[in-house]
């Protein structure tokens, strides 16, 4: 029986997860032509993003948007690193307004 790919070429011009999207196409059939697009590196004027963060925890902004999982991953990694936090106990962070709103139509 042959695979829905079979004899299809794709060119995958990715950056996050290149190889898992490589396999499941080759898993059909397909012949993954990777092309690495992006790299992903912590920003380069840290002292912005260190500021950036020090507003977010003083409460400054009303609601914050981010696009990728990765922006989560180097924004904990920067607040880990300059020892920001949230002077809230964590438990306690949606019990005084703060929300996780996954809702693209608000």
């Amino acid at each position: 029986m042959a695979l829905p790919l079979q004899g299809r070429t794709v060119a995958l011009a990715e950056g996050r997860q290149l190889e898992e999207l490589a396999a499941m196409l080759e898993k059909e059939g397909a012949r993954a032509v990777r092309c690495p697009m992006v790299s992903i590196l912590d920003a380069p004027d840290q002292a912005a993003v260190s500021a950036w963060l020090g507003n977010l925890v003083a409460g400054r902004f009303n609601d914050v948007i981010l696009m990728t999982g990765e922006a989560l991953r180097r924004l904990l990694g920067t607040a880990e690193r300059e020892g920001i936090r949230d002077p809230r106990p964590q438990a306690g962070a949606c019990s005084e307004g703060s929300r996780l709103d996954a809702d693209p139509d608000r």
